[in-house]
């Protein structure tokens, strides 16, 4: 600041420069001068306060691991709904197509279940990826589901007495897939 080439913008009295100065070697804020910057600031606090600064570095690792091992669940939950997902197309390739549906229930609660930190990660785009092949897959199955029982819903009209043998009692699964 007793530097700047504007006057107006100087110290005005020398006392203020020594006081400034003072304050500086003491590592406290300067009076006169302009506004430090928040590192700077927290430089002079960490040096006035050493007691202090192993508080401040163990908090600072307790929120790191925090961060990392939300981070680290999300993509793990995330690495196993993609195995649910590979799973119930398995069992829908083998025509076990209740059992995908299950199946793509379970992966579907996995993905839905998200953090703020695996949005900052980028794990977004890899759950979308997930989402539109769980969709696609869900639309296949709920095909053939829907065709299972109309035919036996044609079976039960065919046979309104309930004697043929194609008929159970059987409950179509609940698909909630959400966009």
């Amino acid at each position: 600041k007793c530097l700047t080439a504007d006057p107006t913008g100087r110290y005005r009295r020398a006392g203020e420069l020594a006081e400034d100065l003072e304050r500086f070697l003491d590592d406290m804020p300067l009076d006169f001068a302009d506004d430090p910057s928040l590192r700077e600031r927290t430089g002079k606090w960490l040096r006035r306060n050493p007691s202090l600064r192993s508080v401040v570095a163990a908090v600072a690792v307790v929120v790191a691991l925090f961060v990392a091992m939300t981070a680290w669940s999300d993509f793990r939950r995330l690495g196993e709904a993609e195995e649910f997902i590979a799973h119930a197309e398995d069992q829908f390739n083998q025509g076990a197509t209740s059992a995908a549906a299950d199946t793509l229930e379970e992966a579907n609660k996995l993905l839905a279940s998200r953090t703020a930190v695996a949005r900052f990660f980028g794990a977004e785009t890899q759950r979308a990826e997930s989402k539109k092949k769980l969709q696609e897959l869900a639309k296949s199955v709920s095909i053939v589901l829907l065709a299972e029982f109309a035919s036996l819903a044609d079976t039960a009209r065919a046979d309104p007495e309930g004697t043929a043998s194609a008929v159970q009692s059987r409950s179509a699964p609940a698909m909630f897939i959400d966009p």
